[in-house]
């Protein structure tokens, strides 16, 4: 996802850009600054935790992102709709 978003800002001619990703689209942010470094003048990455960042394994077992692993079972979410 983080590639889609670079090939869309190289489509429009944007540069320096600004990224904001929240929940999981924190991931993709993350993923965004660290490939694209070089073009990204700040980021705003909101209510996640990182993998891999101090304080990930920490939160795994709070309730409150419960949904993260519940999202990633094959098939669950679509036969829960």
């Amino acid at each position: 996802m983080a590639e889609d978003i670079h090939q869309l800002i190289s489509k429009v001619k944007l540069e320096r850009v600004f990224i904001v990703g929240h929940d999981i689209g924190g991931h993709v942010a993350y993923a965004f600054v660290r490939r694209y470094a070089q073009i990204t003048r700040g980021a705003m990455i909101l209510d996640t935790p990182i993998p891999g960042i101090e304080g990930w394994s920490e939160i795994q077992g709070h309730p409150i992102v419960w949904h993260i692993q519940f999202m990633q079972v094959p098939g669950l979410a679509d036969k829960v709709r």
